[in-house]
């Protein structure tokens, strides 16, 4: 099987903590199973993606070996998608280098499908905790990264958000983040259509700062709280357009 060929849902492997390539210290069994235990994903998402009463936003789209992707508790606007790992890791830069190349090759196929429903390529955003506590993984402790269809640029809106002003540095691919959280570090990314991925560590501002930014450039600032204002219907949206064959928001299709 081509690893980083999406299909409809299959078969995807349980979280286990993965190897060890960035040299830090493994957990111990009783704290893998406590992580696992206690993540949204591991005990909700992934323990349950073949149940017919799961919630609309853990809806599994798609898959690959180390990936699903579904839309989003909390989406500001419709085709707001997550990756989100099969394994239990605090943030992509966690991934080892075969991963992220298979995440690479998933997230070329996601774009491609979302720029032809929408008309706008996609953007991309993490917040990247160091670990499990850190506060930009604001209690999900599991890597996920969002794609999302805006009408603006984001590191744009971000560099005059007050809150805190996004300075990103270049980081030219996913595994431009590895030194980061090699070196301990939390951090903020964002790669927009045709420009290099840009990122911002330390972090010291904010919770669901992009959530923020967004819920704020549409003209919503209240409503950026996943917690608090879940926008389901734009999550069921999303599903409806994406099980269409082309992936038309208009419910049309080429059959």
């Amino acid at each position: 099987m081509n690893t980083a060929q999406l299909s409809r849902e299959t078969d995807v492997r349980p979280p286990l903590w993965p190897p060890n390539p960035m040299g830090h210290p493994l957990p111990t069994a009783s704290a893998m199973r406590r992580q696992t235990r206690d993540c949204p994903y591991c005990s909700g998402l992934l323990a349950h993606r073949k149940s017919d009463s799961r919630p609309v936003w853990d809806t599994v789209l798609l898959s690959s070996d180390r990936f699903v992707v579904t839309p989003t508790l909390g989406s500001l606007v419709q085709g707001w998608l997550l990756v989100v790992t099969t394994q239990h890791v605090p943030c992509m830069a966690a991934l080892d280098d075969e991963a992220l190349s298979e995440l690479d090759a998933v997230l070329a196929q996601l774009s491609l499908r979302a720029t032809s429903a929408y008309g706008v390529a996609p953007t991309l955003f993490e917040h990247g905790p160091s670990g499990p506590g850190h506060p930009l993984g604001c209690t999900v402790d599991h890597a996920h990264l969002h794609m999302v269809p805006l009408p603006f640029s984001l590191s744009r809106a971000a560099e005059r958000y007050p809150a805190l002003r996004f300075r990103g540095e270049p980081a030219h691919g996913l595994a431009a983040l590895q030194a980061l959280h090699r070196r301990g570090q939390g951090y903020l990314y964002v790669r927009e259509p045709a420009a290099p991925g840009l990122v911002m560590s330390p972090v010291p501002g904010p919770r669901q700062y992009f959530r923020r930014v967004i819920a704020a450039e549409l003209g919503v600032s209240g409503e950026y709280d996943w917690r608090c204002h879940p926008h389901i219907a734009n999550a069921a949206a999303t599903v409806a357009w994406w099980s269409n064959t082309d992936g038309d928001p208009s419910g049309g299709g080429s059959g």
